[in-house]
């Protein structure tokens, strides 16, 4: 009976496949779902930028247990996430969720658990390819968390050992993916590596930067690099981008070099292809938009980035999160449930916090910014957190506990609508913890260095200019 029903669908998918080439479907059913249910499809046309303008979210209903989504094919391969609910079992050890997942036109993929392999119809052996890919890495990842972070060479090995039995694996099935979705896979391959590195490298030279003398200046995955990076499928890969940016902040650490935002916007421009360029660009900019210097930088590369698509995403960096531009006049809940806006704070200088539970880098910073909060108490200065906590009082017990906040703050919390809150997409909130400063005027004044770092000298300095 069970080989009937796969039967039954595979040629149900096969007729369809004539009539859908220019499109996708990803359809599937699970016992555990329930009518009440949301299914969430996130189909991704630039995968790292975070940018809600850059996605289509499209969430349906499973009905009878089953669920279909179709959406519009492109001339080049796309990304999805589909996150699904957890089910009666444990959410963490059964997650049925996918992400990062390959799909290409006239892909019609069922995905099931009454399948050995979960994935059947055109297009689904990619799937069953990442998804073994990413289970190579699992015994590997043990190994890693079994070396002491400080053991650098242990690691790299580790990760080495990894990156080549991923890439004998994926060359083996080659002849089962197109050309671009196999390049793409291996791009991910490379990247996992060099970003995996450098995570790695930038806590030793924190710590003990004369331990990176005994890194060798190349790496395994040097030739394969530099090769991808002249292929133009990279402007749609998961990692890649990202890995552009971490390949050039590994070679100025292992040269003992200090890593500067302005020379690698320069490095970015001038040594890649400009799709892939462009795109690291934004990416550079959303992963350092919290460094003091990064205005400039923004307001040129309205003028230098040709994409429409990427050119839009830094004007609203500009406009959001630009030195000198109007503030987002939000207005958010406090504890006790009054609406509080920005506008209320005309004439003083605002500070806002941008935290959730949970977040151990928020946590961190809150000391320093209670530091700064009681030097600050009786002058036209204003503290506000903003919490992305979903839950009420998972919030109210966190301010309770003022691990986040303190008694200086005025809290605020984003409510059910969390970090698709308007006051996260409009000044672009990306990492927790995010510090962002007004002006008297409400227009967003300069990022300040992170207060962790410098015991809060530079949002001093700031905010004592903003009362003269």
């Amino acid at each position: 009976m069970k080989k009937f029903i796969i039967v039954i669908v595979l040629n149900t998918l096969a007729l369809l496949s004539f009539a859908q080439q220019d499109s996708i479907i990803i359809s599937g059913s699970f016992q555990h779902l329930r009518s009440e249910d949301s299914i969430i499809l996130e189909v991704k046309k630039y995968y790292d930028v975070g940018d809600k303008n850059s996605e289509e979210v499209i969430i349906v209903k499973p009905k009878a247990g089953s669920f279909s989504f179709k959406i519009a094919g492109q001339n080049h391969p796309q990304f999805i996430n589909l996150i699904m609910p957890g089910g009666y079992q444990d959410i963490i050890a059964n997650n049925l969720s996918l992400y990062g997942y390959l799909v290409e036109n006239g892909d019609q993929i069922y995905y099931s658990d009454k399948y050995k392999d979960r994935f059947i119809g055109p297009g689904s052996e990619k799937w069953k390819i990442l998804t073994r890919l990413r289970s190579i890495d699992v015994p590997y990842e043990k190994q890693r968390r079994q070396v002491k972070d400080s053991d650098l060479k242990s690691l790299f090995n580790v990760y080495d050992s990894s990156y080549i039995a991923k890439l004998e694996y994926i060359s083996e099935n080659e002849k089962m993916l197109s050309h671009n979705v196999y390049t793409l896979m291996k791009a991910d391959i490379v990247s996992s590596n060099i970003i995996g590195k450098q995570f790695y490298i930038r806590q030793i030279e924190r710590s003990n930067p004369a331990a990176l003398n005994e890194l060798a200046k190349s790496s395994i995955t040097d030739s394969l690099f530099n090769s991808l990076a002249n292929d133009t499928s990279m402007f749609y890969s998961i990692d890649f981008i990202g890995a552009v940016i971490s390949n050039y902040h590994t070679k100025q650490s292992l040269s003992n070099r200090i890593f500067d935002v302005k020379d690698c916007y320069n490095f970015l421009l001038n040594t890649y292809p400009s799709n892939l360029g462009e795109r690291a660009i934004v990416s550079l900019f959303l992963r350092y938009m919290q460094r003091n210097n990064i205005t400039p930088l923004l307001k040129d590369a309205v003028s230098k980035v040709k994409d429409r698509n990427l050119n839009t995403i830094i004007l609203r960096l500009v406009s959001g999160r630009g030195e000198g531009s109007e503030a987002y006049n939000f207005q958010l809940p406090d504890a006790k449930g009054k609406i509080v806006r920005l506008s209320d704070f005309k004439g003083k200088t605002v500070v806002l916090d941008f935290w959730y539970t949970g977040c151990i880098g928020c946590a961190a910073l809150a000391p320093y910014m209670k530091k700064i909060e009681e030097k600050f108490q009786g002058k036209d200065v204003v503290f506000i957190t903003i919490s992305v906590d979903k839950n009420k009082d998972k919030w109210l017990k966190s301010l309770k506990q003022k691990i986040y906040s303190s008694s200086y703050t005025i809290d605020l919390n984003t409510e059910s609508e969390s970090k698709n809150h308007p006051v996260i997409k409009n000044y672009m909130i990306r990492s927790y913890p995010t510090l962002i400063t007004i002006d008297k005027d409400g227009k967003i004044m300069r990022q300040v260095e992170d207060p962790r770092g410098d015991n809060g000298g530079d949002l001093i300095s700031l905010l004592n200019f903003s009362l003269q």
